[in-house]
C-alpha cells in the first residue's frame, strides 16, 4: 500500500487517534471566534480530500499563515 494514501488509523494506534481528536474537540470549543473554528473546520474537510503528503503540506501551509 502507498504511505502516501494511508488513512490515520494505518499510521497511528486508534487509541491515540481517538485522544488527539478529543483534543482538538475540546481547543476548538474553547474558541470564541468564530471565524477560527470556520477556518480549521475548512482545514480539516479539505484535507481529508487529498493524499497524506499533499494533506500534510497544506496543514503546514495554513498553520504559517495562521
Amino acid at each position: 500500500m502507498n504511505e502516501a494514501v494511508w488513512p490515520l488509523f494505518y499510521l497511528f494506534p486508534s487509541l491515540q487517534v481517538l485522544m488527539e481528536s478529543e483534543q482538538l474537540k475540546i481547543a476548538t470549543a474553547q474558541v470564541h471566534d468564530q471565524d477560527s473554528v470556520l477556518r480549521y473546520k475548512s482545514v480539516i474537510n479539505d484535507d481529508l480530500k487529498l493524499d497524506l503528503r499533499h494533506a500534510l503540506a497544506l496543514e503546514k501551509e495554513s498553520g504559517h499563515e495562521y
